[in-house]
């Protein structure tokens, strides 16, 4: 890459003429990047590119007086350390090939999110590779989305992280993509998911539930709400409510 480069503003530069080509390199890596050397000024950009974490969709003040609105115990900062700690684990559990680190009962996962790193472990295994993240931090995690949709409500987590990524070949050990001298710098977007009544929905194929009130047939507006805005009647002991981990994907 850095040679495609070097070569592109080589016939960029030779292109104004006047004297040799070599001094006109030399005169634009000092302003681009106060080095004599182009080649070296642009492996020094590569690692400060590196180094410098993504940025996340960062829409928690927006969404969250929303999500506060429609579930008022709901505990931001909770969800928040929660969404890392199953980030964590997703990764770890890739990386050892062992997905019973991501425990349903204690990181409030689903058997959908397992299955997803279960298919995950598998391919590599089948791929004969082994991925590994070295030295793997979470930088920032915000709300990113908020939806709400056939009786559920989906709040995603993004995280900007960073490691030393690397896939090598299992057997031999020898490296098939990433480096162990730059970080990786991407973004994971955890979906955070609650449901008013599961097997409604599960039934249903995730098809419109059209909750009601129990006692009046008045719909209920807000999946959060606790009590029928009509009669007064309570809701929240008539449904079964869930929330869970549901879906992990890379954002780069």
């Amino acid at each position: 890459m850095i040679f495609i480069t070097v070569c592109i503003i080589l016939l960029a530069i030779a292109g104004y003429g006047g004297y040799n080509v070599k001094h006109r390199v030399r005169d634009f890596s000092r302003v681009a990047f106060d080095t004599d050397d182009i080649v070296e000024g642009l492996k020094k950009t590569n690692v400060e590119n590196a180094t410098m974490p993504k940025s996340v969709a960062a829409m928690t003040s927006l969404l969250l007086p929303q999500i506060l609105k429609d579930f008022p115990e709901f505990d931001y900062d909770e969800w928040k350390v929660k969404s890392q700690n199953v980030l964590r684990a997703y990764i770890q559990a890739i990386e050892t090939g062992n997905d019973s680190v991501m425990n349903e009962s204690t990181l409030n996962v689903n058997s959908d999110l397992k299955q997803l790193v279960k298919q995950k472990i598998n391919s590599l295994k089948i791929d004969n590779r082994k991925e590994s993240f070295t030295d793997f931090r979470i930088h920032r995690t915000e709300i990113s989305a908020y939806h709400k949709r056939d009786g559920r409500c989906v709040i995603s987590f993004q995280s900007s992280v960073q490691s030393f990524h690397c896939v090598t070949d299992a057997v031999t050990g020898e490296m098939i993509s990433g480096t162990k001298e730059i970080p990786y710098q991407t973004r994971y977007e955890i979906d955070l998911v609650y449901i008013q009544d599961r097997s409604k929905v599960e039934n249903n194929d995730d098809k419109a539930m059209g909750l009601t009130c129990p006692n009046c047939g008045a719909a209920i507006t807000n999946l959060g709400q606790k009590y029928c805005e009509y009669c007064g009647t309570g809701i929240v002991e008539f449904n079964i409510q869930a929330w869970y981990f549901g879906d992990i994907r890379e954002k780069r």
